[in-house]
């Protein structure tokens, strides 16, 4: 019985070690409004860059290209650490350059990316890459009837809680890195909250997994909350951090279609595509 027991944990941390962390699941959600057409939106986050991160990257990058998105936008916590990887950062910025939006680019700040030596060169990066670095700002998209507003990070950074306290165009969208942020703004402005952070626990046991969720991503694990006047997607992100394992959480990402139709509220699809890297 012992060996059988012992045979499960080394199938089980294998699995975990070199199999669901190289899986690729899109989410997919959908969102109506009465004031924009047609628009597909594609979030990824978390991608926690190491070293052996690039193919895992490429493979990322052609998937998104793949949905022909309008926006892109990008959650935050580019590198796991960047001080141990920084000479990757021209290689990071060539395959983000690769991402192809028809409308723009967005990122966000997240924990990582103001840790880790990381604060200094984030936004270059990025900015180099082709994004916009939204740290408390907000992009404004008057032809197409919506607004992004983009918030600095709620753990190491300085929120600006009332960002959200007005409404710019008929349809707006928040990012922010953590997702507790939620409760603490004004929602009555914002139709959709994206966030990542929580990695969806990482590695996900029942009645345990609270101890796996970091700091203000401990009430919104995963997945799609409707809340009062707005709602609110978790992403499970990309790569992991601490330990290189998943379980119950495969690498994601986030396919936004919006359409025109009289409001209502948004549904969250099955898991429609996995890839693995």
């Amino acid at each position: 019985m012992f060996i059988l027991f012992l045979f499960f944990i080394v199938i089980l941390l294998v699995y975990m070690w070199k199999i669901e962390p190289y899986q690729l699941i899109q989410k997919h959600v959908q969102l109506y409004s009465e004031d924009i057409s047609q628009m597909v939106i594609v979030q990824f986050s978390d991608t926690h860059i190491k070293r052996n991160s690039l193919a895992q990257m490429k493979r990322v990058v052609q998937t998104i290209n793949a949905q022909h998105p309008d926006i892109i936008v990008f959650t935050g916590d580019l590198f796991d650490c960047y001080e141990k990887t920084a000479d990757m950062k021209q290689d990071v910025i060539h395959q983000f350059q690769q991402l192809h939006a028809n409308i723009q680019k967005i990122a966000i700040f997240g924990n990582h990316d103001i840790g880790g030596k990381a604060i200094n060169v984030y936004r270059d990066i990025m900015e180099e890459a082709g994004f916009i670095v939204l740290c408390n700002q907000i992009y404004i998209n008057a032809k197409h009837h919506i607004s992004i507003l983009g918030m600095d990070d709620a753990c190491v950074g300085f929120e600006d809680l009332k960002l959200a306290d007005t409404r710019y165009q008929p349809f707006q969208i928040l990012l922010s890195h953590e997702p507790d942020i939620a409760d603490w703004i004004n929602r009555s402005n914002t139709d959709l909250i994206l966030s990542g952070h929580t990695h969806g626990g990482q590695v996900y046991i029942p009645l345990l997994c609270s101890c796996f969720l970091p700091r203000k991503g401990k009430k919104y694990r995963k997945g799609c909350y409707h809340l009062s006047n707005a709602t609110l997607f978790v992403s499970s992100g990309i790569g992991t951090t601490r330990l290189p394992f998943r379980l119950c959480n495969p690498a994601e990402y986030t396919l936004i279609h919006i359409c025109k139709h009289p409001m209502r509220k948004m549904r969250e699809m099955d898991y429609t595509h996995m890839n693995e890297f």
